[in-house]
């Protein structure tokens, strides 16, 4: 089977954006444009299944959208928050000093 070219997109970054991915760039001795290409292949999950709820919602009624919008958002918040925990507990991990 014949690779895909790969497609070229330009994305315009804020300066604080684009600051963390040339530092992320730096520490890992790649380029701003690999980090960012890197971190959107990471996202392609998340991109994904945004594309699966976003059809599942086009068929949805009004009324129903209405009624669910607060469970969906009590769930994403709940998300968010365990991520954050996850992201302190590796930032702890890697801070101890007796590096167990």
């Amino acid at each position: 089977m014949a690779k895909k070219k790969r497609k070229i997109i330009q994305i315009r970054a804020s300066h604080e954006l684009f600051d963390l991915l040339q530092e992320i760039g730096e520490l890992d001795g790649t380029s701003v444009s690999a980090v960012g290409r890197e971190a959107l292949e990471a996202l392609k999950p998340g991109f994904e299944k945004t594309l699966e709820l976003m059809r599942i919602t086009s068929k949805l009624k009004e009324e129903t959208k209405k009624v669910k919008v607060s469970k969906i958002i009590e769930k994403g918040d709940q998300m968010e928050a365990n991520f954050k925990e996850a992201l302190d507990e590796i930032t702890r991990t890697l801070l101890d000093d007796e590096g167990k």
